[in-house]
């Protein structure tokens, strides 16, 4: 019996070290006061101010890049095989370069799932740009090739890695960005933002609660063109109306939109995925009228959008242009094991960085935000709400936008309001790897970037009223 109880304790004692080894408490402590966010927030402020407007310039990009049957499908872990067994529609890079003389950036999108650092890095020394040359997004479809995402925690939605298959991609995406940066010509844009009666996103993390159900359009011309040279959509329903069991190579619903607008708006619709975490599509009847009804409701919107604009059309050829990659220091990462415990940082560090970054673009009277990751809708109602408080705003209604994109060429995961964390859902306690607070301190930052590359814009326009 002594025996018995002697070694019943040593493998208590044994399990007991080994849990304070491995194990640490939730990270609830706020980011106001820690280091990473005080260097983070002090590098803001040495941040270079935007150069003077000029005279626009364009050109745009589209490569089709559907690979081949029987390579992975990129989107979900849980769709078993991953391999695609047919392909319903071709899928494409786009992009479009804008050039005003003082700087040149090109937005690039495709319809991937996302593109990952490698990927992102790859391309920037291949073209031997710098960072802030190129602003990336994609649709989010989770119906696209897989295989090109290197890394173990990749590979759980992207299938087997294949270093073939990376290097087919990106030599497509930098065709598509060295063949919209061979075709800068003179150009004018409006932008506005969109709106729709018909619903089309919905809360998925609280049923009921609000959507993020603003959309965003800029429309570039060149002159004499009657249609637009380029169509730039955002959005935030996640693109998701084909589910897992789908094994076609399908662009979702970003891939209807595209098509039916380059059928009879545009030479080329350019869709990045919006704030796309908690938000997802309205569902239908079924997967492929879900694409029908989201895609057909979002080209409504931007054809009236065009109507309303088409008086503009050509008033805005001038523009302030300003590209900066924003470096942003993290918290300690970790994986949660439930409420109250996850993985000790050192663990996991070997699969997480420390270091991200926001891409920051102001285009005229809009203010890209490109994120690291599946960013709220709700942090994105949050930023929109704060805009129209500011007393330059309430003056005269007229704010300039501030547009949230995810997937700007690093993941971290899912970027959450700090309400959400405790949930047990898929984002927050399995895709939140950064603690409570990394959507609201992210969410700060975008906040302090609007207050001083915008402000700018307010007065400006303005005084010339």
């Amino acid at each position: 019996m002594k025996r018995i109880l002697k070694y019943t304790f040593g493998i208590l004692s044994f399990a007991i070290i080994l849990a304070v080894i491995l194990l640490r408490p939730n990270d609830r402590e706020s980011f106001s006061q820690t280091h990473y966010a005080q260097r983070t927030l002090e590098r803001l402020e040495q941040l270079p101010a935007h150069p003077p407007p000029g005279v626009l310039l364009a050109g745009i990009g589209r490569t089709e890049i559907t690979p081949t049957i029987g390579e992975p499908l990129a989107g979900y872990g849980a769709r078993n095989p991953m391999s695609s067994n047919a392909i319903d529609t071709p899928l494409y890079a786009r992009a479009l370069s804008l050039s005003n003389g003082h700087q040149t950036v090109t937005i690039l999108s495709a319809d991937l799932l996302l593109i990952p650092p490698a990927m992102r890095q790859h391309i920037l020394r291949e073209l031997n740009l710098p960072p802030a040359a190129v602003y990336f997004s994609a649709t989010h479809t989770h119906s696209g090739p897989g295989g090109y995402a290197p890394g173990f925690l990749y590979e759980l939605a992207f299938g087997e890695y294949d270093s073939r298959t990376f290097q087919r991609l990106a030599d497509k995406l930098i065709r598509t960005i060295r063949i919209s940066r061979m075709d800068l010509q003179p150009a004018a844009m409006q932008s506005s933002q969109l709106g729709t009666t018909l619903p089309f996103v919905r809360n998925r993390i609280e049923f009921g609660a609000e959507p993020h159900a603003t959309m965003n359009l800029t429309a570039v011309y060149r002159p004499g063109q009657s249609n637009p040279l380029a169509l730039l959509i955002i959005a935030s329903p996640h693109a998701t109306c084909l589910g897992k069991t789908n094994r076609s190579l399908n662009g979702d619903y970003p891939g209807a939109l595209q098509q039916k607008l380059e059928s009879g708006h545009t030479h080329m619709a350019l869709f990045m995925a919006g704030a796309v975490g908690s938000m997802t599509v309205v569902g239908a009847h079924s997967e492929r009228a879900c694409v029908q009804h989201t895609s057909d409701t979002i080209a409504a919107a931007v054809g009236a959008a065009l109507t309303h604009i088409a008086h503009r059309r050509g008033t805005i050829n001038t523009v302030a242009l300003f590209s900066q990659i924003v470096p942003v220091d993290l918290p300690s990462p970790g994986i949660r094991l439930g409420e109250h415990l996850r993985l000790a940082p050192f663990l996991v560090s070997g699969f997480f960085d420390r270091y991200s970054y926001i891409h920051m673009l102001k285009l005229h009277d809009q203010l890209f935000l490109g994120m690291p990751g599946d960013y709220s809708g709700e942090l994105a109602i949050k930023l929109e709400r704060y805009i129209r408080t500011l007393p330059q705003n309430h003056a005269d209604g007229q704010a300039g936008h501030a547009i949230i994109t995810s997937f700007n060429g690093d993941y971290i995961g899912y970027l959450l309001p700090r309400r959400r964390f405790a949930l047990d859902h898929y984002e927050s306690r399995t895709m939140s790897f950064y603690g409570p607070w990394v959507g609201e301190y992210l969410h700060l930052i975008a906040l302090r970037l609007y207050t001083r590359y915008m402000q700018t814009h307010i007065h400006q326009r303005n005084s010339s009223e």
